[in-house]
């Protein structure tokens, strides 16, 4: 003898069912937000211009100023800055630094300090920045300025040859 009565879920069943699907659904939405993550890197900064005077003596600061855009909301930005002479592989690295901003463009005045132990000659000032473009992806470049020439101190002896 067959039984007419259809199997019924318990009330726990149910809630165990609704709970697999709503974990189901978080983890493919999830999912989907990290694929987006990978797959679309992000762009770094553009339409940069790095401006550098012509000149700086050793022991003073070199004061540059950069123009550049970039398409994210708000950025996060850690800058590496070195001297790099130029023709010769010689790096001296210069204090780094990091900032956040809002706005797409800007023009920005920096400053660093150039060792009083540099020796004179023609050097590029190398900027490397990091840009935190999601959780999962930083975008890294590397500038480079126009050539300008380091002159020695002469108030600090060093770099004289008599």
């Amino acid at each position: 003898m067959k039984s007419n009565r259809h199997w019924e879920p318990t009330v726990l069943e149910r809630l165990a069912y609704r709970t697999a699907g709503a974990i189901l659904a978080v983890a493919i939405v999830f999912m989907l937000r990290l694929l987006v993550w990978l797959s679309f890197p992000g762009a770094g900064f553009f339409e940069v211009v790095i401006v550098t005077p012509p000149t700086v003596t050793a022991g003073t600061l070199l004061r540059y100023q950069v123009n550049y855009c970039h398409s994210l909301n708000q950025t996060q930005v850690m800058v590496y800055r070195e001297l790099e002479l130029e023709d010769h592989g010689t790096n001296i690295p210069l204090p780094g630094l990091a900032y956040s901003t809002e706005q797409n463009c800007e023009t920005v005045d920096r400053a660093v300090g150039i060792p009083s132990f540099t020796p004179p000659g023609p050097y590029h000032l190398k900027i490397t920045t990091e840009i935190q473009v999601n959780p999962l992806r930083r975008v890294r470049q590397e500038w480079r300025t126009d050539p300008f020439r380091v002159l020695s101190d002469p108030n600090s002896g060093a770099w004289v040859v008599k």
